[in-house]
């Protein structure tokens, strides 16, 4: 039916009318109008054929309850009947007294699952060890059984940008890198076993680091960085073996499974992982992993990694390093290695079944009805969802992004419309799903630059998720509203999420019977009769509803979580459902507060440069308490201060401003800063400059062109300029 309100002038009807054969009845349309027990229009269907049957596409007609009953849509007044002329149907409903219904909340206590099974991932993308160790008591209790980081190998120029760790030097795990240290990973791995956290780790075996995109070997493959040789001397000086290469030299590969033989991304060399060093280099690491405390991991360009069922280039690489891996972890806990492998858009022309064998593969498609679910407002949308590579809920890894997807995107989704999407994938209890960590906008290592992770949206359904892993699902939708109910023994719950901007929904459950339930995210009862309840929605627009009386937990935000300031700096926090609140800074004693406040945070309270602030909020059920730190800094006055550059850079790299404005015009390459410490100094005062970025380059660079943008840049800061110009400092402690 077309819905859209037409307006058509009289004159015009009129003129159509008069026209020869526009009498003949079988060509005649009318207009229905449908409207809502109490006048209300609900839709409007224009050129109805004569004889053709009325259909009302929109979304269920509602009557909320009153004092005395609540109301079920019965139908239409008068009965359907095939159009003969124009027709207006309002809705009946059927009263029915709102009688008691007893409580009866049970006493579920909230864990994370033993094992990692239908459990949903925080990809801590970019995180160092000790923030993921740091943030591990609210990653549990946002749901998250297990947490993914970048690949642990050492990294191609130091590690400066993410990317690098995606061109591996090593079958090692790095001493150090910018995400830490090898202790400080054991260290994490260690503490997240206390609060049943498995830390799963990226690893990449597809292909090592190049020298760079130009530099090719006489076959035309790339050529593989020198520095190999100082981690894998071996390896390194078998890359051009005649008899068998440690790399593959088959870039003319054809017929099925090719792209296991050169990886066409990025220039990089494709090693040869048929190869027996190849293999035992693999599987040497991942051992150290697992001795370190690994869990489980993710395999980077899975795809591109033959396997034994292949019916060319195939190889026993998987069997030899994961098999081997999966028995040697089992061995030492008892319990199941957990693996993934990245197989972007299926196997190509191979049986994506080769892979599960060994490991579960990511589904890319699955996720993207979800958003296009929520963008349009058509629920339909997620709950027909289907996997696109023959995949069982069991042999999948799904998201809604990954941190290629995030990188690559220039208008992501905003973090407030991906709680919708996410809370009717993650409701889907027999799904693995990761949630992405957003970096920043450089997606700058060492930084968590994003904490919709601890979102309440986030960590009930995740909640949800654990609690009814392995249940009965029974997904329905009413055009903008998607509803998954599931039973596990004798247990029920759903998820509700309101699509459109609703504030009150009524909803006819499939199988929740007569009873009491609780919506998680408002602590409000939630009376279900015969499957019909009236759901006053969370401001999210999601309903999570269980038999667990709760209280909404508490929670704050705070302004800034951290970092560098000047003589003095404002904190602002802002608590949520929350009866008492305090902040301590230092050894003070806690002041208490109630509602917004705002603090201030002095040098003369910092303990040698150092300052501890910890914000504690409870309510009757729960105490959250997080520790933030801050350090003072001294700034060399006459100059704009860089301050907390990491010393890596100053020692193993080559630092240039890009500066503009002023004697810099459009923009213009230069080392006009000196050195004291760790901090740079900047004339901005002389030059009249606008603004500047500080970028890493690789030592001994010097960009060709020095009025043009050097694309070879390692890493780059943010702009300085405006009002982070104006305060004369920079803090690139996150740099």
């Amino acid at each position: 039916m077309n819905k859209a309100l037409r307006k058509i002038p009289f004159f015009a009807i009129l003129g159509f009318l008069a026209l020869p054969g526009c009498n003949n009845g079988s060509n005649k349309t009318y207009t229905v109008t449908w409207k809502n027990y109490n006048g209300a229009l609900l839709e409007k269907d224009f050129d109805v054929k004569n004889g053709e049957m009325p259909s009302y596409d929109s979304k269920k007609p509602v009557h909320f309850d009153d004092k005395e009953n609540y109301y079920v849509f019965a139908g239409w007044e008068p009965e359907l009947t095939a159009v003969k002329k124009d027709a207006t149907y309002t809705a009946k409903f059927e009263a029915h007294p709102l009688t008691q219904v007893e409580e009866s909340p049970d006493n579920y206590v909230e864990v994370l699952p033993t094992d990692t099974e239908a459990v949903n991932i925080l990809h801590a993308f970019n995180w160092t060890f000790n923030d993921i160790k740091h943030n591990l008591p609210y990653i549990a209790d946002a749901g998250f059984k297990m947490v993914q980081t970048l690949p642990l190998q050492t990294p191609k120029s130091s590690g400066s940008s993410w990317w690098a760790f995606y061109q591996p030097l090593s079958f090692k795990v790095a001493d150090e890198s910018p995400l830490g240290t090898k202790e400080e990973l054991a260290s994490l791995c260690e503490e997240a076993d206390k609060y049943n956290i498995s830390i799963i780790a990226d690893v990449v075996f597809n292909h090592m680091a190049n020298i760079n995109d130009d530099q090719v070997e006489e076959d035309g493959t790339p050529k593989v960085s020198p520095i190999v040789a100082d981690y894998e001397p071996e390896i390194y000086a078998l890359r051009n073996d005649a008899d068998n290469p440690t790399f593959h030299h088959n870039k003319n590969a054809s017929g099925t499974g090719a792209e296991t033989q050169y990886y066409p991304y990025g220039g990089l060399p494709d090693l040869n992982t048929a190869h027996p060093l190849v293999q035992a280099r693999a599987l040497s690491f991942l051992k150290e992993c697992i001795d370190l405390g690994i869990d489980g991991f993710r395999f980077d360009a899975a795809k591109h990694i033959e396997t034994p069922d292949d019916p060319k280039y195939k190889s026993d690489f998987w069997p030899n390093t994961l098999g081997v891996a999966k028995e040697y972890y089992h061995s030492k806990t008892n319990k199941d290695l957990f693996a993934y492998g990245e197989i972007l858009g299926g196997a190509g022309a191979r049986d994506i079944h080769n892979y599960t064998k060994y490991m579960k593969v990511t589904e890319t498609s699955y996720g993207n009805d979800f958003f296009t679910a929520a963008s349009k407002k058509e629920a339909d949308r997620a709950i027909n969802s289907k996997t696109g590579l023959d995949l069982g809920f069991e042999d999948m890894v799904t998201w809604l992004e990954s941190h290629d997807t995030y990188v690559e995107a220039e208008k992501p989704w905003s973090d407030n419309f991906m709680l919708k999407p996410w809370a009717m994938l993650a409701s889907r209890v027999n799904t693995t799903n990761l949630y992405l960590a957003r970096p920043d906008g450089a997606a700058s290592v060492g930084l968590i630059a994003n904490y919709a992770f601890k979102e309440e949206t986030v960590g009930a359904v995740n909640r949800f998720h654990n609690r009814f892993r392995g249940g009965v699902e029974t997904l329905s939708s009413d055009v903008s509203v998607f509803i998954n109910e599931v039973a596990l023994g004798n247990s029920k719950g759903a998820v509700v999420v309101s699509l459109s901007e609703a504030d009150k929904e009524v909803v006819d459950f499939k199988t929740l019977g007569t009873d009491v339930y609780y919506d998680q995210l408002t602590g409000k009862e939630v009376v279900v009769r015969n499957g019909h309840a009236t759901i006053e929605m969370d401001q999210s627009g999601i309903c999570v509803l269980t038999k667990s009386k709760n209280e909404p937990r508490p929670s704050f935000e705070i302004s800034e979580r951290g970092g560098a300031f000047f003589k003095e700096k404002e904190i602002t926090i802002t608590p949520k459902n929350a009866v008492e609140c305090s902040y301590q800074i230092n050894n003070e004693e806690p002041v208490k507060f109630t509602g917004e406040k705002t603090i201030k945070l002095t040098e003369e309270q910092a303990i040698d440069k150092k300052l501890t602030l910890k914000v504690t909020v409870k309510n009757n059920q729960r105490t959250v308490e997080e520790e933030f730190y801050f350090k003072t800094v001294e700034l060399i006055e006459g100059y704009f201060n860089v301050v907390n550059i990491r010393q890596d850079y100053l020692d193993n790299n080559e630092i240039y401003l890009w500066s503009w404005g002023g004697t810099y015009g459009n923009g213009l390459w230069n080392k006009d800063y000196t050195v004291s410490g760790t901090t740079l100094l900047v004339d901005t005062k002389t030059s009249n400059v606008e603004g500047f970025i500080v970028a890493v380059f690789a030592k001994g660079y010097v960009p060709p062109v020095l009025t043009e943008w050097d694309f070879n840049v390692i890493k780059q800061t943010t702009n300085i300029a405006d009002s982070i110009l104006a305060q004369g400092y920079f803090d690139a402690s996150n740099f």
